[in-house]
């Protein structure tokens, strides 16, 4: 694991919370989030029910803010399929890093697209069923190797205890990739607060609505924190 710079804040040194919007929130929010230990916000342009106008507008401010790293994460939807790269293009001076699917034809365009404006990439995973063999798991580690994004994010679905047993353990194994890594559903709700003991970079709660089985609100994830990481709230 590497440290990475994303914004005001770097990853790496301590486990880290990120709090992820569907919607604009106040002043007010973002003081009692960063009270409370948050120090990354995923921005879910496709989850907001403004415009994209009103996204960029919104970025802007919590980049003038200058306390969080900014995610911009933007899903591809029928309305914006056709021009997701430019959407991501005109939202890159108000962000630090962008999260893109693995699978989606347009990786690599967005890749360098991060790259010239100096901005981080996460290579995202998904499997919202079943997690994945060992086997199938390092395949994207290959291609973590092979694309050289900043970040590999794997979440996957716990049909049992077992599941985010393995999977924790797989994440252990993987101490030479900047790793994000997420056991999905009532199985794997636990992860959310261990899994950085076992090498995943930080965790994702929710702010204001749930956008993945299982996820915990940033409230509750950073009691547990404070509780069971002495360094979370370390400067």
């Amino acid at each position: 694991m590497h440290l990475i710079s994303l914004g005001p804040e770097t990853l790496g040194r301590r486990p880290h919370i990120i709090g992820s919007l569907t919607h604009t929130i106040s002043k007010d929010m973002c003081d009692r989030l960063y009270a409370s230990g948050i120090r990354f916000l995923e921005i879910r342009a496709d989850l907001f029910p403004d415009d994209f106008d009103s996204v960029l507008t919104f970025s802007k401010w919590l980049q003038e803010d200058g306390r969080f790293g900014l995610l911009g994460t933007l899903r591809e939807t029928p309305d914006n399929k056709s021009h997701r790269t430019s959407l991501f293009s005109s939202w890159m001076p108000y962000i630090d890093a962008i999260d893109i699917e693995i699978d989606t034809p347009i990786r690599y365009q967005l890749m360098r697209l991060a790259t010239q404006n100096n901005k981080k990439s996460i290579l995202s995973y998904h499997h919202y069923e079943k997690t994945p063999s060992n086997d199938e798991l390092a395949s994207f580690v290959e291609i973590y190797r092979h694309t050289e994004p900043d970040i590999l994010k794997i979440a996957v679905h716990a049909t049992c205890r077992d599941d985010s047993a393995r999977f924790m353990r797989w994440i252990y194994s993987q101490n030479d990739v900047n790793l994000i890594g997420i056991s999905m559903g009532p199985h794997g709700a636990l992860t959310r607060i261990c899994a950085p003991l076992f090498g995943s970079m930080m965790s994702y709660g929710y702010v204001q609505n749930s956008v993945a089985p299982g996820q915990l609100s940033v409230f509750d994830l950073s009691e547990a924190f404070q509780k069971y990481y002495p360094d979370f709230t370390r400067p």
